[in-house]
């Protein structure tokens, strides 16, 4: 479309950017930068997980309870989310 309409400036940072991107992404940096949210995700469901716990333990009000196991549960639906995406 920049070749067609002449916009030299266009076509040499459309260019530079494809350039950047052959040489930078590849499968494998994309399967471990995948792998790296997967596992981030994996200790937010954990923390959401001992929260949840310590409050129930403490005997905190079913309002706050409430409040931890939809966090848990939105945690547990990202990392589904994650483990279904190919990366």
């Amino acid at each position: 479309m920049a070749k067609q309409h002449d916009n030299q400036r266009r076509v040499t940072g459309l260019e530079r950017a494809l350039t950047e991107v052959r040489a930078n992404c590849t499968d494998e940096k994309l399967k471990s930068a995948h792998a790296e949210r997967i596992e981030a995700q994996q200790h937010k469901v954990a923390e959401r997980k001992r929260e949840l716990q310590q409050d129930r333990q403490e005997g905190k009000d079913q309002e706050k309870i409430g409040k931890r196991e939809r966090k848990l549960e939105e945690a547990r639906q990202e990392l589904k989310k994650l483990q279904a995406e190919p990366y």
